[in-house]
């Protein structure tokens, strides 16, 4: 598909290894954080290597911010073809405990940003007549866990907000499918998780899932390989809930 694509959430992580392999298949790249400072190292890092892209400050909380970022990338790049959201947050807290501060700092970043992040980037799609959205979600959305209920509820939030953008905007040709990754190697799996050797033993394939993994499972569905695959969710979860 390679035209222009939107990543949310890049600076590290999941988000930084989708930026690095859709660099790899030509994507030009709108990078989009909070952090300034981690999408100006990445951009540098993918121009070195012969990638096109530009880093935007973006605060998905802020509407604003949003369709600044979005029509900043337009202008330079041209109109998005592929957006991946990304962004999110996980605060820990069992649901008697939960405050609803926290309900409400969760569900404005992992799915009120995520639904304004889509909205500001659908207009140029409809315009072409195609486009692929790829949101990030979490098994712990869909079989739920103990101690983070709230986070739980953003991410089943996704999967049925991106059915429905499935069902409104098929008639333009835009995709809209979510990747669900399992426990993933990174700083905020490390930070909630007690005993990862426990958790090993629950996924069959016997290993933590590397940053890269969920990378590929966004770039299959981003692309044209994909072109009949809308409205799902794609685990990648190493067959912790078989």
């Amino acid at each position: 598909m390679p035209g222009v694509c939107i990543v949310s959430g890049c600076s590290r992580g999941i988000g930084r290894a989708i930026a690095v392999r859709l660099a790899k298949e030509g994507y030009a790249l709108g990078l989009l954080s909070r952090n300034e400072k981690a999408i100006g190292q990445l951009k540098e890092e993918l121009e070195t290597q012969g990638g096109k892209c530009i880093s935007v400050p973006c605060d998905i909380r802020d509407e604003k911010s949003i369709i600044h970022a979005v029509q900043t990338v337009a202008s330079q790049l041209g109109s998005p073809k592929g957006l991946v959201n990304v962004a999110g947050i996980n605060i820990d807290g069992i649901s008697m405990r939960c405050k609803k501060e926290t309900m409400e700092a969760l569900f404005a970043t992992n799915t009120i940003g995520t639904m304004t992040m889509t909205r500001a980037v659908l207009p140029y799609m409809m315009k072409q007549r195609g486009g692929s959205i790829v949101s990030i979600g979490s098994i712990v959305g869909s079989g739920g866990r103990a101690g983070q209920s709230a986070y739980a509820a953003t991410k089943a939030a996704l999967v049925g907000y991106s059915r429905s953008i499935a069902k409104e905007m098929g008639r333009y040709q835009i995709r809209s499918n979510v990747v669900i990754p399992g426990f993933i190697d990174t700083d905020m799996t490390e930070r909630s998780i007690k005993n990862k050797e426990e958790v090993i033993k629950r996924i069959a394939l016997g290993r933590m899932g590397r940053v890269e993994d969920v990378a590929e499972a966004v770039a299959f569905l981003l692309s044209d390989k994909a072109s009949y695959i809308t409205g799902t969710t794609l685990s990648v979860d190493g067959g912790i809930e078989i």
